[in-house]
């Protein structure tokens, strides 16, 4: 008896130290009492390069960062230059001439720094040579099947035009070299599919920036190869749960498969969920199976699969397979 006692003893011991680790995963920790350390700019900087690299020291803990910049001091009447959710620890911005104040504060799902740091950051004016651009979009390494595409980058303070130059990523083949005056923008029509590098550089009369880095870009409106079903056969009575398999070339391309399934006939899904489901891209290359587990005795199931590539192009001419579960 006093051993099982003694057991019974060592058991709930353990059941409640397994207990307490668990809920510390659950429970997030607070940051509220922690503060952020500031790298760059420190408070006080006085600089005459426009574009700004904002750098600070990733909180433990921390799931995001907002960063706010002002004109002049924060107070009730100030005027925000920038207020943005971020999650790295790094971000840069153009800024024109003048005083500014800015702060950082991190954040997770249940608390933030509440230990404010205000920096002082003075721009001063100067010429545009030596200067850095910033482009903002399309994004460096997007991958699209949408041939018209509008270019933009940060305005340069000074800058009365904007050279815009595309070019083959292939073998550096310029494609275009056009003057945009005073706008931040400029559209242009892809005609050709292939990947491109796109740079901008500020003027003024005879002066000019640095040019800003090259961001690359795919255009791609080639469906991925059609999906081929492989099991079960069509017809088959199956027993739950049914693995669906299909078979696809390995292309590093693809973004995942679109698997959809119906109950009876292609006008009616199955449930939302399957119109379509979208698989998972956590394999390299892609999975081409899923576990079925829903559905009733005798249910009739009509399913298809298609592929999905990285620029939103879905393959076509799919069959569709019928099994019976049982």
């Amino acid at each position: 008896m006093l051993k099982q006692r003694k057991f019974n003893t060592v058991l709930f011991a353990a059941i409640l130290i397994l207990g307490i680790f668990a809920c510390s995963d659950l429970i997030e920790e607070s940051i509220q009492d922690k503060v952020v350390v500031v790298i760059t700019p420190t408070d006080g900087t006085i600089s005459t390069n426009y574009t700004q690299t904002f750098w600070w020291e990733e909180l433990k803990y921390a799931l995001n960062y907002r960063l706010q910049i002002v004109y002049n001091k924060f107070d009730s009447a100030a005027e925000f230059r920038l207020d943005t959710l971020l999650s790295s620890n790094k971000f840069s911005v153009t800024l024109k001439p003048a005083k500014y104040q800015w702060r950082i504060e991190a954040l997770n799902g249940s608390s933030k720094t509440e230990i404010e740091t205000i920096q002082n950051l003075r721009i001063d004016s100067t010429s545009i040579e030596g200067q850095d651009i910033l482009l903002t979009s399309p994004g460096n390494g997007l991958i699209s099947n949408d041939s018209d595409f509008n270019f933009q980058w940060e305005a340069l303070p000074g800058a009365t035009d904007y050279r815009f130059q595309l070019y083959y990523s292939s073998n550096n083949t310029v494609v275009l070299d056009s003057t945009v005056r005073t706008e931040t923008s400029f559209n242009y029509v892809i005609e050709r599919d292939s990947t491109y590098y796109w740079t901008v550089t500020a003027k003024r009369k005879d002066i000019y920036s640095n040019p800003s880095e090259s961001w690359k870009f795919t255009l791609d409106r080639e469906s991925p190869d059609s999906v081929k079903l492989t099991s079960p056969s069509s017809g088959a009575g199956v027993s739950s749960p049914v693995t669906l398999t299909w078979s696809a070339p390995n292309d590093p391309g693809l973004a995942y498969y679109e698997i959809y399934i119906f109950k009876g006939s292609t006008s009616t899904p199955f449930s939302d969920k399957y119109n379509p489901y979208k698989t998972v891209n956590d394999s390299s290359p892609l999975k081409k199976s899923f576990s079925f587990t829903e559905g009733s005795l005798n249910d009739r199931i009509i399913w298809k699969v298609r592929a999905v590539d990285k620029a939103g192009n879905k393959s076509s001419g799919e069959k569709t397979r019928t099994f019976i579960i049982n």
